[in-house]
């Protein structure tokens, strides 16, 4: 089934489940931009402080085992396949017609409760208000990412109204975190939200750049002060997204035991694939790989590319979409005078029939309209991988959907 929002199907299976959602606290995270990394930092960091932590993540990179983590590691398929198993007699049986994305948020709600976690890490699938994930009614904290133009035809054509939808998480009482880079107009819509709901205190929040060092950030948060975090991921935008992580343990901190140095050592050795991921591959070099796959994401990697581009150094772009992204907006942002796209496509993925890639050649046409150079590879990303190694050798970035990331990251035995 393809995307259908709304609660009334996710509520009504997790009844029947048992509501396995509430033997575990939750911290539910929405945003257009940067959720994952966010999600990751607190998961990271609660791991030092030695709790037992779920996080769920969409979408998955390579199989759907991947939206789900239990302490450190993806959820075991004898785990996975149990509770896959039991959501799905169960949907059939009483014929919810749950989605595809309801099955799977369900499947690891109940991982999560057969293995007594204690808090959930929840990334939100589209939106925020229906949303499949926006079913706890008191989580720790609720945080809102960097919000951007996508999905509009779900959530709306302007930022205030997506900004509203995403939104919808907050609850009654609850502290809520935003990454205060967003648009003001984003900015006014959560509070304006947040009143309604009677939600907050709001923290919009911030990091200061530590000078000559692009990995390290300055946040002050309400219990823990001012001090210098240091964090692994690359890009100027994971300043905004510590801030947020940072802000969300602190006051998480507030509701059970945690203490800084858990914190620092979270971030310092947080990992997150295919987001500005720089692997040196055996053979083949240095690739980055990222999964920008809308504007706002494509200008947070051009910023990065540019400052460490040399100059006159030509990158080869390898290229995939699904069917509904800017790819115009995408390829203008990204790709200079002097560069090459390489544009492929990746296979169909398990469990979303919906997701397409889009044609080659309709890549190549938009190229062409902007009048750069483009080779197609379908249904052929070794090739398009090949030939940008072999036209800039150390300078290729592979990019645009994480579908494509996911297959490039298996066939390579990347983590």
């Amino acid at each position: 089934m393809p995307i259908n929002l709304g609660l009334t199907r996710m509520l009504k299976l997790l009844k029947l489940l048992g509501n396995p959602q509430e033997s575990f606290l939750a911290v539910q995270v929405a945003g257009t931009n940067g959720k994952g990394s966010i999600c990751t930092y607190i998961y990271t960091s609660l791991l030092q402080a030695s709790y037992k932590v779920g996080r769920y993540t969409s979408p998955y990179f390579v199989d759907p085992r991947d939206s789900i983590s239990i302490n450190g590691s993806k959820a075991s398929k004898v785990l996975f396949n149990e509770c896959w198993n039991k959501v799905n007699e169960t949907n059939l049986r009483h014929h919810t017609e749950a989605t595809e994305f309801e099955l799977l948020t369900a499947t690891a709600f109940e991982c999560f409760h057969r293995s007594n976690v204690r808090i959930a890490v929840i990334e939100t699938g589209l939106g925020g208000r229906l949303d499949a994930t926006n079913v706890f009614e008191e989580p720790l904290v609720s945080v809102l990412a960097k919000i951007g133009l996508d999905h509009q035809f779900f959530l709306g054509n302007t930022l205030a109204e997506i900004a509203r939808e995403k939104a919808g998480i907050m609850k009654a009482k609850v502290p809520c975190v935003i990454d205060g880079t967003n648009d003001p107009t984003v900015l006014d819509a959560v509070r304006q939200v947040a009143e309604s709901l009677s939600a907050g205190p709001v923290h919009a929040v911030t990091a200061q750049p530590v000078k000559d060092d692009e990995h390290k950030w300055i946040v002050n948060t309400p219990n823990w002060g001012e001090n210098v975090y240091e964090t692994s991921l690359n890009g100027a935008y994971q300043g905004a997204n510590l801030a947020c992580a940072v802000t969300a343990l602190d006051i998480i901190s507030n509701s059970v035991p945690l203490m800084l140095p858990h914190v620092v050592a979270g971030l310092k050795h947080t990992h997150w694939p295919g987001r500005l991921d720089i692997q040196e591959l055996p053979d083949v070099g240095r690739i980055v790989f990222d999964g920008a796959h809308n504007e706002n994401a494509a200008i947070e990697l051009s910023k990065y590319i540019e400052e460490h581009r040399k100059p006159g150094q030509s990158v080869t772009w390898v290229m995939a979409f699904t069917s509904t992204k800017d790819v115009l907006g995408i390829i203008k942002t990204l790709v200079k005078p002097g560069d090459c796209i390489a544009a492929t496509t990746f296979p169909d993925v398990a469990g979303m029939p919906w997701i397409h890639a889009k044609p080659t050649a309709s890549i190549a046409k938009i190229a062409a309209s902007l009048n750069l150079p483009c080779e197609e590879f379908s249904d052929n990303w070794h090739g398009a991988i090949d030939y940008a190694v072999e036209r800039t050798p150390n300078n290729v970035i592979v990019c645009g959907s994480l579908y494509l990331l996911g297959r490039v990251f298996l066939y390579y035995g990347l983590e």
